[in-house]
């Protein structure tokens, strides 16, 4: 195995090349001179390339310095930005957090409040399966009262009818007796 240069020529070759180069001037019948003015040429433009290339490499590596320092300020302008809405973020939490302790301490006092009007509502309900016999011997007393106090009225009421009705008679009886006796009565105790 031959060993292959950097060009992709392996050492034979290259010292062939050489060899030709060097001495081989004199066996093709070329002048030492024309080969030097070649080599020259050559050298020269190899030198312009060489400028080209590194022209090229230095604007390459400037755009890409340019490229990665506009890169990093964008990756550093968004890590500020990120801490900015993290640090919004972690305030948020603290507020919500202890708003959530609150509503939590909120949610246990209705929770312990709504327990004592269960209990409210049980005691009530026990009471109302004792007060409806209560309630309804209420209404019965109610009722007979009711009807007792409603004959007593229409009694009350026929008493006055029957004295008015006398009343009547009697006025009727002492004007027929002042019209036909001529009379009148005087009430006892009254000054003559």
């Amino acid at each position: 195995p031959t060993a292959v240069s950097k060009t992709g020529l392996s050492f034979r070759a290259l010292f062939n090349k050489l060899f030709l180069f060097l001495f081989g001037f004199k066996h093709f019948g070329v002048s030492m001179a024309a080969s030097l003015q070649d080599a020259a040429l050559r050298a020269e433009r190899m030198r312009e390339n060489l400028a080209r290339y590194k022209e090229k490499f230095n604007v390459w590596t400037s755009d890409s310095v340019t490229s990665m320092d506009e890169a990093k300020k964008s990756k550093q302008s968004f890590i500020e930005e990120s801490k900015e809405q993290m640090s919004a973020l972690v305030n948020k939490y603290n507020f919500l957090s202890s708003e959530s302790v609150k509503k939590q301490q909120e949610i246990e006092q209705l929770a312990q409040e709504v327990q004592r009007l269960e209990s409210d509502v049980q005691k009530l309900q026990l009471k109302e399966n004792v007060f409806p016999e209560k309630i309804e011997q209420a209404k019965t007393i109610l009722a007979q009262e009711t009807s007792q106090l409603s004959a007593q009225q229409k009694a009350f009421e026929d008493q006055e009818r029957a004295k008015k009705q006398q009343m009547m008679e009697f006025e009727k009886a002492v004007a027929l007796y002042q019209d036909r006796l001529g009379l009148q009565f005087q009430r006892p105790g009254a000054a003559e």
